[in-house]
């Protein structure tokens, strides 16, 4: 075979294989920026629903850590109220464990170990580590509801965390909370 006739069937196959070798790259690089677009609108899924959760926990949080630290408005929940609230934020944790970070999750639980006796009985409440009356203030004495001696059963008053480990736990949660929606 001659030489310039190997040379022109090169020339034809580099031709013609061109626009299969760029079609096969522009097709490669078409689908990696798909899936990059992809991860981006799941991300961003991701942290809208984390906005939403961290709007109705926190403000749950918030009750919880004014009660047990004697500050902002925690004349005004009954110990009924305050065990519900703990119900309602289980609730709203355990059913999005798996879309939340594992450092707000562990977080959280620190937090509500801490400020509430588990396992107290089949059937029973939590029990709400918190004193009843204390230099900080006398739950019995709210303008909001009118207390009731059978809410002394709500409280263990024998293993009460301090206010200062009280303030680390709940902002532990809420840095977690911000750091997993990347605020």
């Amino acid at each position: 075979m001659d030489l310039s006739i190997a040379l022109e069937i090169a020339k034809i196959a580099v031709q013609a294989l061109t626009p299969a070798v760029v079609g096969y790259l522009g097709w490669k690089v078409s689908r990696r920026l798909k899936e990059i677009e992809q991860n981006q609108w799941a991300n961003r899924k991701i942290t809208e629903k984390r906005i939403e959760i961290y709007e109705r926990v926190s403000p749950l949080l918030n009750r919880l850590f004014c009660y047990f630290s004697y500050v902002g408005d925690w004349q005004r929940h009954s110990p009924k109220e305050i065990i519900n609230t703990k119900r309602e934020l289980d609730h709203a944790i355990h059913v999005n464990r798996y879309l939340l970070d594992d450092d707000v999750f562990n977080a959280y639980q620190r937090f509500i170990h801490e400020i509430f006796e588990h396992y107290t009985g089949a059937g029973e409440d939590a029990k709400i580590k918190s004193m009843i009356a204390s230099v900080d203030g006398d739950r019995r004495k709210s303008t909001f509801f009118k207390w009731s001696d059978q809410w002394i059963s709500c409280f263990n008053t024998s293993d009460v965390p301090a206010k200062n480990r009280i303030f680390e736990l709940y902002d532990a949660v809420m840095r977690a909370q911000r750091r997993g929606i990347n605020a």
